[in-house]
């Protein structure tokens, strides 16, 4: 299924570059190790 925006996404809910600058120094602060990622399920994937 592709995604059409304003359909099944919305561009605004991609981070803006102050989030990225925001997560990147998280992640060199931490040597870019992570226990686990947590994304939300989409629901036209069928999970539930």
């Amino acid at each position: 299924m592709c995604r059409v925006n304003h359909r099944s996404w919305w561009k605004e809910e991609l981070p803006g570059e102050e989030e990225y600058q925001t997560a990147r120094a998280n992640l060199d602060s931490v040597g870019w190790a992570v226990d686990y990622i947590n994304q939300p399920l989409l629901p036209h994937l069928g999970a539930g």
